[in-house]
């Protein structure tokens, strides 16, 4: 019995948890490094953060207790001008170290995905080798979804303003959660294209930025529901973790704030792992379904032309 169109999705989604074991050493490999390095990245920043903070409580404190254009006051203020523009630079830190560390696990999870998808394996040399080719593609696909993404945003924005002239406090408020609602999930629509579109700067050779994004819109026609549903999905899926853990956080022997921080931190990680294999595995669908075969060479082989040589006979 043929599976409706709308829950082809839950067939994606299977094959997405059955293909995580093969390839299974250097997928977890990933993940860890994954995991790891981002965990470490956010408690080294929540350290220096609440450390920097303190420190401006405390010459804050000076200030109304010191004379003004006195040392201590000065100091105050010097110390206070030095501590903001040091968080600027952690906050900055902070988010270039998760860009590039989400950046190169998305390639390679990605590639890995797809070797696992083609029952193929992918050795780690390969791995970095592929990663060195491709990153620059992904680089410019990354940048112009950016630019989508943000440009979505301020429309978005622009468009809600309208709807807050109203004299009633609570019908502008009521008309603007349900504004936001519809443009949340008109945003999981239009962004399988997007998402869709970094899997096939990575994958595809010479294909990039707006070239990629058109080639994934064309390509995810006929399974852009799946696609839909998949996002709507993981929506669902991380409003119940992020509702559960608060339940958690509730409990003070449990959890503190930080603990709970790393933990969000960790399933955000987890998730979009899961999330680039979901949309990996839909590529191969859209390819297979507008009759496209993908053909997954080692990086490590080299193609090279033979030269033309004469044959020799062996006699006249």
């Amino acid at each position: 019995m043929e599976i409706p169109n709308l829950l082809g999705f839950v067939v994606i989604l299977r094959e997405s948890i059955n293909l995580l074991p093969r390839n299974g050493k250097l997928m977890a490999c990933i993940t860890s490094i994954y995991l790891l390095f981002y965990s470490l990245f956010f408690l080294a920043f929540s350290f220096a953060s609440k450390s920097l903070f303190r420190d401006m409580l405390i010459k804050e404190s000076i200030i109304p207790i010191s004379t003004p254009n006195s040392s201590d006051f000065t100091n105050a203020l010097e110390g206070i001008r030095k501590d903001a523009l040091l968080s600027f630079l952690l906050n900055f830190a902070f988010i270039a170290s998760f860009v590039i560390l989400s950046f190169f696990s998305t390639i390679a999870t990605i590639f890995t995905s797809a070797f696992s998808y083609s029952d193929q394996t992918l050795s780690p040399t390969d791995m970095l080798s592929r990663i060195k080719k491709s990153w620059i593609s992904l680089f410019i696909t990354w940048f112009y979804t950016t630019l989508l993404v943000i440009g979505y945003f301020f429309f978005g924005l622009s468009m809600s303003f309208p709807l807050m002239m109203s004299s009633n406090i609570y019908t502008s408020i009521d008309r603007v959660i349900w504004f936001a609602i519809f443009a949340y999930i008109f945003y999981l629509y239009i962004s399988v294209d997007w998402v869709l579109g970094l899997v096939v700067s990575v994958i595809e050779e010479n294909l990039c930025g707006l070239e990629a994004l058109g080639k994934a819109g064309k390509m995810v026609k006929g399974k852009k529901l799946h696609g839909f549903s998949m996002n709507i999905t993981f929506g669902l899926m991380s409003l119940v973790i992020f509702q559960g853990l608060r339940l958690i956080k509730g409990e003070k022997w449990l959890f503190n704030e930080t603990a709970y921080m790393l933990v969000m931190v960790m399933f955000s990680v987890l998730f979009n792992v899961f999330q680039l294999v979901a949309y990996t595995v839909l590529y191969f669908h859209c390819k297979k379904n507008n009759g496209e075969e993908v053909e997954l060479q080692a990086a490590s082989v080299e193609y090279g032309k033979l030269p033309s040589l004469p044959l020799i006979n062996a006699t006249n």
